[in-house]
């Protein structure tokens, strides 16, 4: 909580002091990224420990302001004369059946052959001020999270007899080992499982709900319990509790539409007897930070899934044989990406221009409502020479059309930003019934434009989002890092502390207000010092040769339909293709396959030269140019 200065020699000494503190457990990459709101009061964020780390976890935390009037916290109701005291529930059913925004599982339980769907849970629950379980003297260090009716809350040790007057909602599970700041799990129990967590913050104002997954190699190890109250310490908390976890752990949401979704990765789909639920009000639309139009993870193309030559607009291109799909082969950031492949209709007309358009007609009624304030664009790349960018809008009245200034696009084969600043009238020219102002309160996006010469191109397009805060390039930043160049250091610092402290100022600064709540203070601070120096990026080194060719090098007699073949080289991203009857051969694309199928048949006894260049985001490497022979015309059948 801001309360007053803080000189800025202090701040650094701070730093000095915390980085020290923290040095002797720094082993591998940790990142948590920026709170983003979900409800009102309700903030989402997520964390991730990489392979330098002693296991792969994936994070999911809420922060609850316990605060906000509008907020109810609300745990499963007893089952009445039913057979044990709750009946069990998916995190999914237990969101569609009380309506509530968000929940996480709590108690451990039993259940049992006689019971069946309904369980017994162990220890202290209390919902809607009736007690469903009564407290146990529980052995292994048990805790109870009790709150109040005006959301008052507190962690206490209870036991049958506890004087309970005055609690509305409570849940009680073991160890307590996050105590006022100090991690108290034992560090000899190394035993790994996803887990499910609940802390509150010193001023007791948020509750911190968290969950680490697990039993999912290659994606997430899970977590000890000393690894667990660590995450609850980068998320703010100052004492947490450790809830049930192993198959019972998830964390899910409201769709707002009567479903829900799963925030977290579960290892399975488990009924649990206990859940602690949070009803919210919606966000206000002037309220949401940042959206992201399209990520195309898993597939999912959102409101760009029609084709390059789908609008009348586009020209210049072979409408059937160009594409726009999502692909996992290449992305920004994820697994998936939209490639673009486009295909030049061979006739010299000074170029082409394809229109990509957002929803069925571009319409309002078809794309998401936006305020105009921020930046808009998205992430792409290519490998052709000549290409430009642009973004098209649409005004509140979907009557005027603007189009942000076109960028040319770096040829490297490399991520870029394109974006457009909607406060910057230099930055927009009028398009159909536009005038290049951006001058009305709110915009929906009409398409993605793109300028090409008279030859093809293949473009990847990621991440198409929206900053009203700022640059998007903020959005997956390391939380700190303001320039951003990978790391948060001494240029960070600096940039922070001109912005110290700051109340409703923060609003408009953005970006030092690390955790979202319009006030940059001492939770900010600690945001960037748990990144402090720990996330700078280490690029790879160059790709190695690609090897293998097949055909080999110097074969004879290939037949005209042969398909062309290598071996990557090592820590190679891309891969450009030279291809031709000419010695050095033609380039002809980028791309990440390692097979290429020359266009059309090859001609009959000629010599074909080609060549793979290994790309990745620290160089290339060139390759050898290998040769072979196409044999004759076969003889009739």
């Amino acid at each position: 909580m801001r309360k007053g200065n803080f000189p800025g020699l202090l701040l650094l000494s701070a730093i000095v002091i915390l980085l020290w503190a923290a040095s002797s457990s720094t082993l591998g990459r940790i990142t948590v990224d920026p709170w983003e709101p979900i409800f009102k009061g309700v903030l989402h964020a997520g964390g991730e420990a990489d392979t330098a780390e002693p296991r792969l976890q994936k994070v999911n935390a809420l922060r609850v302001d316990l605060y906000d009037p509008d907020i109810e916290l609300f745990t499963t109701p007893s089952n009445g004369s039913a057979p044990g005291e709750t009946n069990r529930q998916t995190g999914s059913q237990f969101i569609m059946t009380y309506d509530v925004q968000a929940a996480v599982n709590t108690n451990f339980y039993y259940t049992g052959a006689d019971i069946q769907w309904n369980a017994d849970l162990i220890g202290l629950s209390i919902s809607e001020g009736q007690v469903v379980s009564p407290p146990e003297s529980l052995p292994y260090g048990g805790r109870s999270f009790l709150v109040s009716h005006d959301n008052i809350a507190r962690f206490e040790v209870t036991s049958p007899g506890s004087d309970l007057t005055g609690v509305w909602t409570a849940v009680e599970a073991w160890p307590f080992f996050l105590v006022n700041g100090v991690n108290n799990a034992n560090p000899s129990d190394t035993s790994v499982h996803p887990r499910t967590a609940i802390g509150l913050t010193v001023d007791n104002r948020y509750l911190i709900m968290l969950t680490i997954d697990g039993r999912q190699p290659g994606y997430s190890d899970g977590a000890t319990l000393w690894e667990t109250a660590e995450w609850l310490i980068r998320f703010g908390a100052y004492n947490g509790l450790n809830l049930d976890g192993g198959g019972s752990t998830h964390m899910w949401i409201s769709n707002g539409d009567g479903g829900a979704i799963a925030l977290n990765s579960p290892s399975e789909d488990r009924a649990v007897a206990g859940h602690l639920g949070v009803f919210a009000e919606p966000l206000p639309p002037d309220f949401i930070r940042a959206y992201i139009y399209a990520d195309f993870e898993g597939g999912y193309e959102a409101t760009f899934s029609k084709s390059p030559g789908y609008s009348g607009s586009t020209y210049g291109i072979n409408e059937t044989s160009s594409s726009a799909d999502a692909v996992n082969t290449d992305s920004y950031r994820g697994d998936w990406s939209q490639r673009l492949v486009i295909v030049d209709d061979g006739i010299p007309n000074g170029g082409w221009f394809v229109r990509h358009i957002s929803g069925p007609s571009a319409s309002r009624s078809n794309n998401i409502i936006r305020l105009t304030t921020g930046f808009v664009g998205f992430w792409a790349k290519t490998s052709t020479a000549g290409i430009e960018l642009a973004l098209a809008i649409d005004d509140t009245d979907n009557v005027t059309a603007d189009r942000g200034v076109r960028k040319a696009m770096i040829a490297d084969g490399h991520w870029h930003l394109y974006e457009w600043d909607l406060q910057d009238d230099d930055q927009w020219q009028g398009w159909v019934d536009g005038d290049g102002l951006i001058d009305t309160v709110d915009f929906t996006i009409d398409s993605i434009q793109i300028f090409g010469p008279d030859v093809g191109a293949t473009i990847f397009i990621d991440d198409i989002g929206h900053n009203k805060n700022g640059s998007l390039i903020y959005l997956f930043s390391t939380p700190g890092d303001f320039e951003p160049d990978g790391d948060v250091d001494f240029d960070d610092y600096s940039r922070f502390a001109s912005q110290w402290p700051g109340g409703a100022a923060a609003e408009s600064a953005g970006v030092a207000d690390l955790d979202g709540d319009n006030d940059i203070d001492l939770q900010d601070l600690a945001i960037l010092l748990s990144n402090w120096l720990d996330n700078a990026e280490h690029p790879p080194p160059l790709p190695g040769q690609t090897g293998n060719p097949n055909p080999s090098d110097g074969a004879t007699s290939i037949e005209v339909t042969a398909a062309l073949s290598w071996t990557a080289g090592t820590d190679a991203a891309l891969h450009e293709v030279y291809f031709g009857t000419s010695n050095p051969p033609a380039f002809i694309g980028s791309q990440t396959a390692v097979t290429f199928e020359p266009p059309g048949s090859m001609s009959y006894l000629t010599k074909h030269y080609w060549r793979i260049d290994e790309v990745n985001s620290s160089g290339k490497s060139t390759g050898i140019v290998w040769s072979f022979t196409t044999g004759p015309i076969p003889p009739p059948p």
